[in-house]
């Protein structure tokens, strides 16, 4: 509901997800909405047949990596950061 409310109104809105700031992504400016995802981390599942994971929006990379590595893959993304 809020955001079809900011989509109606034009209203900028910036999601919030594991925050370690390197990409930018979540660079606001006092107009904009923020909605946080810290809270989504959940790790859904891991398919190492099929190679797929299943992670929700504020999982950060490491959980997602620690994840994949228990599930006998590697997620290669890395930003020499680790949150």
């Amino acid at each position: 509901m809020v955001l079809r409310i900011c989509h109606a109104h034009g209203q900028a809105v910036v999601t919030h997800g594991g925050l370690s700031g390197i990409t930018h992504a979540t660079d606001t400016t006092p107009d904009d909405v923020v909605l946080s995802l810290e809270r989504m981390r959940a790790i859904i599942s891991i398919d190492a047949t099929q190679r797929v994971a299943v992670v929700e929006a504020g999982a950060t990379l490491q959980q997602v990596q620690e994840a994949a590595d228990a599930g006998g893959l590697l997620f290669p993304l890395d930003f020499g950061a680790q949150v």
